[in-house]
């Protein structure tokens, strides 16, 4: 038998098949952004302050709800996904820019950074529609 990280290696494997390097990394770091987005939300809810600007908290759901969005349609090489993908990386941005503004904040600072990798693959799957 195999070891439980081999077989979660051949998982992924297996559900990454047919699909591009680009793709599926993107699918991963969506996949991510959304999971830390709405960490990050949870978090500014507890805080007070500029934390609950109903901006940031906006850019923080928008990047959240699109980047799991992105992740779906990519997962079924839905022909949208290239749309979905360029809106999904203004939230990104959006969001990125949010939490920029929280100099120093470790959680801010971790989701900014997320969602700039978000953003930059999105981005790439966004023009693959233009080749």
């Amino acid at each position: 038998m195999g070891s439980q990280s081999e077989n979660q290696n051949q998982l992924i494997e297996n559900t990454f098949k047919g699909f591009s390097q680009d793709m599926q990394l993107c699918i991963q770091t969506c996949t991510v952004s959304h999971q830390i987005s709405l960490q990050t939300l949870a978090y500014c809810l507890k805080q007070e302050g500029e934390h609950l600007n109903p901006k940031h908290l906006k850019a923080l759901m928008d990047c959240a709800q699109l980047c799991i969005v992105s992740a779906e349609f990519m997962s079924r090489d839905s022909k949208l996904h290239t749309a979905v993908c360029g809106v999904c990386a203004d939230a990104c941005l959006d969001c990125l820019e949010s939490c920029e503004k929280f100099h120093d904040d470790e959680t801010m600072k971790l989701c900014a950074d997320v969602c700039r990798q978000c953003e930059k693959c999105c981005r790439k799957m966004e023009k693959e529609q233009l080749m």
